[in-house]
């Protein structure tokens, strides 16, 4: 399976973090989300039908910066 790992920022409180996990999960294919708060790095694990510019675009559109 996939994985894409991206840099975001704003992740420094509860409720960034739960916007950011209800718009990837949403996608088709998304298996595992693991966040990494103080680092600011989230890792993806994904079907091979969704890739790493759906999620970018999907955090975009959330309001997230995601660092390419």
């Amino acid at each position: 399976m996939p994985s894409t790992t991206l840099v975001t920022q704003g992740l420094d409180d509860a409720e960034h973090r739960r916007l950011l996990l209800n718009a990837v999960q949403d996608l088709p294919g998304i298996d595992h989300v693991v966040v990494d708060a103080e680092h600011g790095e989230i890792n993806i694990e994904h079907g091979r039908l969704l890739s790493a510019e759906d999620i970018v675009q999907a955090l975009r559109e959330a309001g997230f910066i995601v660092d390419e």
